[in-house]
């Protein structure tokens, strides 16, 4: 008969210990790929808030449903071509 405590320190096998470090560098790969992507975009943002067309405008209506936890909002206005167009914007405190 055996005890618990040999049961739980019983050694991983060579396969298992593969998989768990496989396991590891691919969250570490895909921690790393989606940081880089999050710094495209940013930069892209950025980009386009230099060289996008600045229009002024007026907020109608904001409904913050989540009550802060998020501050981005969408805006909707109508282009000077007529068409819908939608922006979105962080919301300083």
């Amino acid at each position: 008969m055996t005890s618990t405590g040999s049961l739980l320190n019983k050694p991983k096998s060579v396969v298992r210990r593969i998989v768990n470090v496989l396991f590891a560098v691919v969250l570490m790969l895909l921690g790393a790929a989606l940081m880089i992507t999050s710094y495209q975009q940013v930069d892209a943002d950025e980009e386009l808030a230099r060289t996008g067309v600045h229009v002024a405008g007026t907020i109608t209506y904001f409904s913050d449903a989540r009550k802060a936890s998020n501050r981005d909002i969408t805006v909707e206005f109508v282009a000077a071509d007529g068409v819908n167009r939608y922006a979105h914007a962080p919301l300083g405190s």
